[in-house]
């Protein structure tokens, strides 16, 4: 069918971020490799479904296996309703663009195609919002369906209209035409406190329509809803068209001279539909002849009066149409609803019937039974929102995989409408997929409920820093990621942070921003590290930190590339002739040459890798100058990540462009320069190194109940001690003949193996994979295996040795200087990388002096002997 005739066609420039879809019927499989699939592709992040209780129940753990994003990159509810929760609508969200689309098609392969469907399509954006007044009823319409939904689902309906400058929460004007072109009006009906028929006799003329045609698979029984209108149009003839042998026709209504039945096949689309299956009719449509205006309801509801409703009744089910008031009388010829038509008599369709019959006790039974309104997951725990518990005093909650089978029961005491159980079996906690509340003879006493992965859904914000990350994280797994992409978008963070402080800094609000959270994506470094580790906020930071995520793409691109590449070697050793050898595939080197413009590009981006170093040390500084401070992940994988990037800066060839006078050969960041600065891979490693082990020695790892999290900081905290590692033995052996240089990548050495352990054995397969991520040449894998092998015995013995000293809180130093210089040692001058550098003594030195007894810090002795005067 054409809707070009009824509705504006949706610029190709939309950009949605969100959809709320609800159905009746649901199909996973379908779902999520016809619908979810495209949906992503078009960068929406937020996808929020919700169907009808029984029809969903019907699915949960029947077709729920194979799923791949179940739980992780879409939410589903199902509606509590007192009949059918019957609408169909999807509305589609971007920060500048809105769209409604609505119609009869369930989310089923059905729906999507192999039925007769009709759709209906409404778009505004910021500069044409004719139609939106028609979207922002919908969207209320929606938030009144799902005021009782709670938990991460219900948040993510606010993510919606947050992130949307057209959606509001406000209700306007409801049931009423909205002018879209001259001759072209349309307006939402649906069962609310009045019903869709009540609407109707608002919408519609009682004295002129002379003709009504309705298409439905779906009839009462007895045609009541024929009735209806039969009596409310006396004077109007009516055509129903029933499909043969499917649906359910009015067969004990009794004969009508107005009231005229025919069959859907001899209508000209039915015989235009060319398909190998047979096709069902699934469209609902009612058409209104009033001569020179025509009214056309497109929609969910079926001629039923559990439908539509009565004067009296607003229906049992919940409905979704919209009425069009148009001039154009060719309309039904557009749609092929014309013809020859042939008669037809309603016809008994048992099996159809009965299987009507045992839905309507399944919604029946629903009533009564406990309303699973949400549940989230957080590792072990899980947190349950339910309603209707009056009836029930305790009772079995059974947590299922995808196939349905039974992982875990807790029993319950209910009392509260929210309740958090945590699972006992560790090793299935990946694997829960929904839950149900069971009795004591393990009858179902409430519907199931998909259980959210809080780690992944809060992943799916749709604000605009959200979407940036998410997009990067995109391009960096699929390697289309551009050199500096990564540090401007952190860059960009805490620039953005500085500009808001000043904008605000002049004026208080009102109410100010407290209720809002702000996401994970859009906070910095030193923002997430300053806040409490006990908050809820920090709780969410946890997983979805703009640094963890990242490095987690970084590491699953490098982890695909290494794994392609090794696929390569053995496809080479296979493919080569035991007599003529094959000719091997020139490898694409990893770190190619940094094409720009100019020089004055050149600094610029190196002014842009300065200041990302320095807000990353300016974060390490704060966290080691705070109390009780306890390292987490978001530490180590922006450590980790600061350390990729310089490991791919170093040494760097850069070409231009353009050809310049005397030009000379550049690198993006040189592997030597002063080792007390930032401004060369040396020198930032040490004094960031540096500063990093100052922060190890400050604060405990902290301690998570949380199996997930647990694994992944053993996990970083393995990759970290490689990093710094691989990192200092290059410097080493680049400055084996500087004696300064040498002797702080050593100090740091010791640091590290002290504080996260000695290299694994075997960690010169992980160095060879280190050293193709980086321009720094002359470096070979056996020399820096045996820098490690070195370091490892040197630390082994340091003990033994009187140049350095241990302490709890300042790891491992040099000793500069004792005091006195002879006699018992009272005082220690310490040094190492993360202290002060001192321009005179050329060497970081530790400001105060380390009392050698009590091993507490103190004022140098002439600051000492000053303050005592």
């Amino acid at each position: 069918m054409s809707e070009k005739k009824l509705f504006h066609e949706v610029p190709k420039s939309a950009d949605f971020h969100s959809v709320v879809m609800t159905t009746y019927s649901f199909d996973f499989h379908h779902f999520e490799s016809q619908v979810l699939r495209p949906l992503k592709s078009r960068g929406i992040t937020n996808v929020n479904i919700f169907a009808d209780t029984a029809m969903l129940d019907q699915s949960i753990g029947f077709s729920t296996g194979h799923l791949k994003s179940l739980s992780t990159s879409y939410s589903i509810n199902s509606i509590p309703c007192l009949g059918a929760f019957h609408p169909k609508i999807t509305i589609l969200a971007g920060e500048k663009d809105v769209l409604l689309l609505q119609g009869s098609g369930n989310i089923t392969n059905g729906g999507h195609g192999k039925n007769h469907e009709v759709f209906s399509v409404f778009y505004a954006n910021n500069e044409n919002q004719t139609q939106l007044p028609l979207i922002q009823e919908a969207w209320n319409y929606v938030r009144v369906l799902t005021k009782r939904i709670k938990g991460l689902s219900a948040e993510k309906l606010d993510w919606v209209s947050s992130n949307c400058n057209l959606l509001t929460e406000s209700i306007g004007n409801k049931h009423q035409f909205v002018k879209i072109t001259n001759d072209f009006g349309a307006a939402l009906v649906y069962n609310e406190t009045t019903s869709i028929w009540q609407q109707l006799q608002s919408l519609l003329p009682s004295d002129t329509i002379k003709n009504i045609k309705i298409f439905s698979p779906f009839y009462d029984e007895k045609g009541s809803f024929i009735n209806l209108l039969a009596s409310r149009y006396p004077d109007c003839q009516i055509e129903a068209f029933l499909q043969p042998d499917k649906g359910i026709h009015p067969h004990k209504m009794p004969a009508h001279n107005n009231i005229k039945f025919f069959s859907w096949e001899s209508t000209n689309r039915a015989k235009s539909t060319v398909v190998k299956f047979d096709r069902k009719l699934h469209s609902k449509i009612i058409w209104f002849d009033a001569g020179e205006d025509q009214y056309g309801l497109f929609g969910s509801p079926n001629a039923t009066i559990k439908a539509f409703g009565s004067e009296s009744n607003r229906g049992s089910n919940d409905e979704f149409a919209v009425l069009i008031k148009v001039k154009d009388q060719s309309i039904l010829e557009e749609l092929e609803l014309t013809g020859q038509f042939q008669s037809w008599l309603p016809q008994e369709i048992l099996q159809v019937q009965t299987t009507e019959d045992e839905a309507e006790k399944e919604q029946a039974r629903n009533t009564g039974k406990i309303k699973l309104l949400g549940s989230d997951q957080d590792g072990k725990k899980i947190t349950l929102f339910i309603k209707d518990i009056t009836a029930y005093k305790n009772a079995d909650i059974v947590f299922y995989n995808h196939w349905g089978e039974e992982l875990e029961r807790i029993s319950l005491i209910l009392k509260d409408t929210k309740i958090r159980v945590e699972l006992n079996e560790t090793n299935k906690i990946n694997t829960v997929a929904f839950v149900q509340f069971v009795d004591s003879k393990g009858n179902s006493i409430s519907n199931k409920q998909i259980v959210n992965s809080l780690h992944d859904l809060w992943n799916t914000n749709p604000s605009i820093e959200n979407r940036r990350l998410m997009k990067l994280g995109s391009l960096i797994e699929t390697g289309n990621n551009k050199l500096f992409d990564v540090i401007t978008f952190f860059n960009d963070i805490q620039s953005g942070k500085r500009t808001l402080k000043k904008r605000s800094s002049g004026g208080n609000s009102a109410h100010g921003n407290e209720n809002n959270e702000t996401p994970a994506a859009a906070i910095s470094y030193e923002e997430a590290i300053a806040l409490s580790k006990e908050s809820k906020e920090h709780q969410h930071l946890l997983k979805q930190h703009s640094s963890i995520r990242i490095w987690d793409a970084i590491e699953r691109y490098f982890n695909e590339l290494a794994m392609s590449e090794e696929e390569e070697d053995m496809n080479d050793e296979e493919e080569a002739d035991a007599t003529i050898s094959r000719d091997r595939k020139d490898k694409k080197e990893r770190i190619e040459p940094v094409t720009l413009n100019s020089i004055n590009v050149l600094n610029s981006r190196r002014r842009a890798i300065e200041n990302f170093l320095n807000n990353y040390l300016n974060g390490l500084k704060r966290s080691t100058n705070t109390k009780n401070y306890k390292l987490g992940l978001i530490d180590l994988a922006m450590f980790l990540i600061v350390m990729k990037h310089l490991i791919e800066f170093a040494e760097r060839e850069i070409i231009f462009k353009v050809d310049e006078s005397n030009q000379e050969t550049y690198v993006l960041y040189p592997l030597s320069g002063k080792l007390s600065e930032l401004t060369s891979f040396s020198g930032a490693i040490l004094n960031l190194l540096g500063h990093f082990v100052n922060l190890l020695f400050h604060a405990p790892f902290q301690e998570v109940d949380d199996e997930y999290i647990n694994t992944k900081l053993k996990h970083y905290k393995t990759l970290v001690k490689r990093t710094a590692l691989f990192s200092l033995a290059m410097i080493k052996e680049n400055y084996k003949n500087h004696e300064q240089g040498s002797k702080w990548a050593n100090i740091l050495a010791f640091n590290i193996m002290n504080q996260l352990g000695l290299p694994e054995e075997g960690f010169e397969k992980h160095l060879e994979e280190f050293l193709k991520n980086t321009s720094i040449k002359n470096q070979e894998i056996n020399n820096l295996t045996t820098v490690l092998n070195n370091l490892i015995v040197q630390y082994n013995s340091f003990n033994e040795s009187n140049e350095f000293h241990f302490s709890d809180s300042l790891g491992i130093c040099q000793i500069i200087k004792r005091i006195p210089l002879s006699g018992p040692t009272k005082f220690l001058k310490l040094g190492r990388p993360g202290f002060e550098y001192n321009s005179e003594s050329n060497d970081f030195i530790l400001s105060k002096l380390y009392n050698y007894k009590t091993g507490k810090m103190q004022p140098s002795l002439q600051k000492f002997k000053k303050s005592r005067v």
